[in-house]
Parts: structure tokens; C-alpha cells; sequence
């Protein structure tokens, strides 16, 4: 990992940049897009975003050939290794809502952006077909 601390900087730059890209291309859809709050910065290891239709277009993308991760699909508390560790208070319904929402797009310093703008493209086109 020392010899890619050097890069590091420049593939954080890059990868903003990418994720700029997708917000302009993605801004007007139905996704809920990475927010970035005040007072921070935003590397975008992942680029996150939460729609209910996740499965379908998952799906649609993989038939494109492009492929999305699905980074936390199993809450914590809702993994066997926690069961009995975390005392819960309350249910967490919101938890386990968002995490059958999230899709994780492509994201990596070394991506084009003619691949993030066909990415975009193919989510707009899932968007109009679902439309029709």
C-alpha cells in the first residue's frame, strides 16, 4: 500500500471528478445521489446511490454489461455474527429499508469518462423505458 499512498491524492481528485460527471448525468432521475454535507470533503471510495428499484436495474445494467456491487446487502444487526451483541432499543426499519435500496455504480480512479457518461446513459434509458 506504500508504493499506492503516492497516487493517492490524484485518484481522490479523479474519482471526484467522475462523480461529478454522475450527478450532472443523474441529477434528474429517481436515484438519490451521494450528498455531500457541509464541512466535509467527499473521496467517493464508492459512488452510492438508492432508488426502489434497485433489483431491476441492477439487472438492466448487468445486461449492458456493466457491473454494480451491492457493497452491505445484510445490516449489522441482522448478521448472525451480532446476534446478542448490539441491544437494540427499537426496530431499525430504516436501516433495513435503505439497505435493500443501495447499489454501488462503477467507481474507480481509472475509469474514463466516456464509461461513466455510458453508465449514465444506460441508467436514463432504464428510466425512459420503464416509462413506456
Amino acid at each position: 500500500l506504500r508504493v499506492k499512498l503516492k497516487y493517492l491524492e490524484k485518484e481522490n481528485m479523479q474519482r471526484k471528478s467522475l462523480a461529478l460527471i454522475y450527478d450532472e448525468l443523474l441529477s434528474d432521475t429517481e436515484l438519490t445521489l451521494p450528498e455531500i454535507r457541509s464541512g466535509v470533503t467527499h473521496v467517493y471510495h464508492q459512488y452510492a446511490v438508492r432508488l426502489t428499484q434497485r433489483d431491476a436495474l441492477r439487472t438492466y445494467l448487468r445486461q449492458a454489461g456493466i457491473g454494480t456491487i451491492i457493497h452491505y446487502p445484510v445490516p449489522i444487526h441482522l448478521q448472525p455474527a451480532y446476534q446478542d451483541r448490539l441491544p437494540l432499543v427499537a426496530p431499525l426499519h430504516w436501516t433495513e429499508q435503505v439497505a435493500r435500496q443501495v447499489l454501488s455504480l462503477p467507481m474507480f480512479p481509472h475509469l474514463g469518462d466516456d464509461q461513466i457518461r455510458h453508465v449514465g446513459k444506460c441508467i436514463r434509458l432504464f428510466y425512459s423505458d420503464e416509462m413506456v
